[in-house]
């Protein structure tokens, strides 16, 4: 992924389709999204500056219903860092602080 790719949310989801817990962390956190349909998902980390500071998924199928992984936030220094889902549908972001 580029520097030059922006982010925005998608209306069409819903607001409760990205959890990210717990929030704030000092190691680890906890992505859970619902996927109504069958899609590819991405699911990167961005630091404050627009980089991406990690891939936690990348094009991975998902027929539907919940998607859960972990992110070990040990690397990433004290700073508010946005989770991006990306799948075939659209972006939606959701804020995590990490606090070291």
């Amino acid at each position: 992924m580029s520097n030059n790719e922006s982010y925005q949310v998608q209306t069409g989801f819903k607001k409760s389709v990205l959890d990210v817990f717990p929030n704030p962390t000092n190691d680890r956190i906890n992505i859970s999204c619902k996927i109504d349909k069958p899609t590819f998902v991405k699911i990167k980390i961005i630091n404050s500056v627009g980089e991406v500071v990690a891939t936690v998924v990348d094009n991975h199928y998902i027929t539907e219903g919940i998607f859960s992984t972990t992110f070990d936030c040990k690397q990433l220094g004290s700073s508010v860092y946005m989770v991006v889902l990306q799948t075939n549908d659209g972006i939606i972001t959701q804020k995590v602080q990490v606090i070291k």
